[in-house]
């Protein structure tokens, strides 16, 4: 390690390919299972009489998508279906989820949903239209996701985006137009979010950090704040603007390894 930091101060780019390297030789980097959105059978339940259901296939300028239908029912336990809409479509390809709908003519408006690929929350949503608060890694119904709280332009309320399960306000919409809470949420018979004991979770502000990669301060990703974080791990003086929180970037409570492959992951753009 001493090795490293030498070559960080001489030669960024050589530390770089070292680090790297030995990233290769060892296997404790992993980040936790991704957990999809896409999944047939998939429903959103917003309350007692209606739900979101992922259910079919179809093809939108020759994508694969799947078919979203708004189901209404006549009781709370939703055995009696009132009525069955098509709402919407939607794709997940490399961690981004895409949302189509019909427009007037009958031709499909695609757009960006979310995107859940590492190192670019800044990313998961129009810029226009949102801004990002905060993110954590947590455990909802015994499975690790990651939430990033958004703010929608405008608004000083946070939107949690979960991993897997999409925005928990209007989860198929790109602007969140409409505010319709997900109570639950269910593969099947099974329950992956519920709002009585989950909510909690998605706001605790003593484990939310954001990790971006952006650590020494200076509004860049770069060599710097992997030299930062290196540092870190080293024990060594911290400028002022540092963030050893900011350096944390898989939320486990440490610095090490892993945080500076994740910033180097950043800076080279992989998922």
């Amino acid at each position: 390690m001493r090795y490293i930091y030498t070559a960080m101060m001489h030669s960024p780019f050589r530390a770089l390919l070292l680090i790297v390297g030995m990233m290769f030789a060892l296997d404790a980097f992993a980040w936790h299972d991704y957990q999809p959105m896409v999944v047939e059978g998939r429903r959103w339940d917003i309350s007692t009489d209606l739900s979101y259901v992922i259910e079919g296939d179809t093809i939108h300028e020759g994508m694969a998508f799947k078919k979203v239908y708004a189901n209404e029912y006549q009781d709370d336990n939703h055995e009696q279906l009132l009525r069955k809409k098509y709402y919407c479509s939607v794709r997940e390809e490399n961690k981004k989820v895409y949302v189509s709908f019909p427009r007037d003519d009958g031709t499909p408006l695609i757009m960006l949903l979310c995107d859940f690929s590492w190192g670019a929350m800044n990313k998961g949503c129009d810029e226009l239209h949102f801004k990002v608060h905060s993110a954590v890694n947590t455990i909802i119904q015994g499975k690790e996701r990651r939430v990033i709280n958004m703010i929608p332009r405008f608004s000083q309320f946070l939107r949690p985006l979960v991993e897997g399960l999409g925005y928990l306000q209007a989860p198929f919409e790109p602007y969140l137009c409409v505010d319709e809470p997900v109570f639950w949420c269910y593969d099947g018979s099974q329950l992956l979010y519920n709002i009585e004991t989950d909510d909690n979770v998605l706001y605790n502000e003593d484990v939310i950090a954001v990790t971006d990669g952006e650590v020494n301060g200076d509004g860049a990703v770069d060599s710097g704040d992997v030299n930062a974080t290196v540092n870190m791990m080293l024990g060594k003086p911290l400028g002022e603007r540092c963030d050893d929180v900011a350096a944390d970037m898989n939320l486990n409570g440490k610095i090490d390894i892993a945080d500076v492959n994740a910033i180097i992951n950043v800076m080279l753009g992989k998922q």
